[in-house]
């Protein structure tokens, strides 16, 4: 299913933004037509994978800091505008989370260079469990507190994620061109219910073949004008623990790794970048299956890469 957001759409979009909720409205979009050259679009992203030792966050069992990388981390930007209303602006991050004190560094930064509000900017990652740990993010996750030098290098790594956002933010808004923004639903399987429970009382974490789980993406896709892709944004209802915690190496997981493939694909040839942003959705109940190793990851990652180029074909 495809179609194309309008300006009756817009009050809604902005809403839906705010809460990283960019799709659940189908059934108005049903009744949209093309706004071709209504909207504008932007994109960027930044490299943000560690330069020194890190923490990976997600696992409390992990006890030791980690050069080694498997695929590097990013952040991503997409910033939508329709004629002359505010802008609207979704981040995605390869990170465990963002904190509360990190969130407000970020949107301070943003008001005062680009006169963005709060409620004009969402901030999403892809919770991977194979990304650095972050100020004040789960501080009490670890079995082994983190050591001075661990702090410092944490510190240090949250500084330049703050800056690689901002910066992409910026480069997104000076990038802003006439564009076509679509809207469509694909399918992935690999999402499972981790609930266990007995007489309705969670037992643990395993696998629940029948349990609630929801396997649709949502893909957001904007076009140039000539039919080339901007950039996409996608969600998806699912953990990004493909790997697991005896695996110490710096990875985006499925998220992360989907969006490399994406934005390879998309471009057909072109020079010019493509931006690939993923979401991850109510998903606290899901886990990937399988999982474990970091070829499950490399796994789902060509799935959800092949759904959501589906929707933009």
């Amino acid at each position: 299913m495809k179609s194309y957001f309008t300006p009756n759409c817009l009050s809604i979009l902005r809403r839906l933004v705010l809460v990283a909720l960019l799709w659940p409205f189908a059934a108005c979009m049903l009744l949209a037509q093309s706004s071709s050259g209504e909207w504008k679009v932007g994109a960027a992203k930044a490299d943000i994978t560690p330069d020194v030792p890190v923490r990976l966050s997600g696992y409390g069992s992990r006890t030791q800091s980690t050069t080694e990388i498997d695929d590097r981390l990013f952040a991503r930007a997409m910033t939508l505008k329709y004629a002359e209303q505010p802008p609207l602006v979704i981040v995605s991050l390869d990170a465990i989370g963002l904190s509360a004190s990190l969130t407000d560094q970020i949107h301070t930064q943003l008001r005062s260079r680009f006169s963005l509000e709060r409620k004009q900017v969402v901030l999403c990652t892809s919770h991977s469990h194979t990304a650095p740990q972050l100020d004040d993010v789960l501080p009490n996750l670890y079995s082994t507190p983190l050591n001075a030098d661990e702090q410092q290098h944490m510190a240090s790594t949250s500084r330049k994620t703050v800056e690689a956002i901002v910066r992409i933010v910026g480069e997104s808004i000076e990038r802003l061109q006439s564009a076509t923004v679509g809207f469509g639903t694909g399918r992935a399987e690999f999402a499972i219910n981790r609930r266990l429970l007995k007489n309705k009382i969670w037992t643990g974490f395993g696998t629940v073949d029948d349990g609630p789980v929801d396997r649709s993406v949502r893909v957001i896709h904007a076009k140039r004008l000539d039919g080339s892709t901007i950039a996409v944004a996608y969600q998806y209802a699912c953990h990004c623990t493909s790997i697991g915690p005896e695996l110490n190496k710096i990875s985006a997981d499925w998220a992360g790794l989907s969006a490399g493939l994406l934005e390879e694909a998309l471009r057909k040839n072109d020079s010019r970048e493509v931006i690939a942003l993923p979401i991850i959705g109510c998903g606290a109940d899901a886990n990937p299956n399988p999982r474990g190793k970091y070829e499950h990851a490399k796994q789902h990652a060509l799935e959800m890469a092949k759904s959501v180029q589906s929707v933009c074909s």
